[in-house]
């Protein structure tokens, strides 16, 4: 079994509006070992609304399934936010939004 953590994200003043966060997350993996990893789930502490949109993309060198998601809604490629789309040059492997927390999303990736 995979533990997933949970990033909480605190300011130090109080905020009103909209607040974008870009987490990126990057693993390096042993060659041709498979290894799952579970997609930490991030949060405003304190926020009246938690949801966002997420992208997988891979590069050529691996191989990524999602064996498990709770919380998320598949989406398209084109329908994820153009900030999403625009911060790899990778095709998108798997596209998701969520509207409530917490979230799981857990991956299967083996290096070629």
């Amino acid at each position: 079994m995979v533990l997933q953590t949970t990033r909480g994200l605190t300011f130090t003043r109080p905020l009103s509006g909209f607040i974008q966060i870009d987490p990126e997350h990057r693993i390096l993996l042993p060659r041709r070992s498979p290894q799952t990893v579970v997609l930490p789930d991030l949060r405003v502490v304190g926020a009246k609304l938690n949801e966002g949109s997420l992208g997988v993309a891979s590069d050529k060198f691996v191989t990524i399934t999602a064996r498990t998601s709770a919380g998320l809604d598949a989406r398209k490629e084109e329908d994820l936010p153009k900030a999403v789309r625009l911060r790899t040059s990778r095709p998108i492997d798997f596209g998701f939004a969520y509207s409530h927390v917490p979230w799981r999303l857990e991956l299967e990736i083996t290096s070629r």
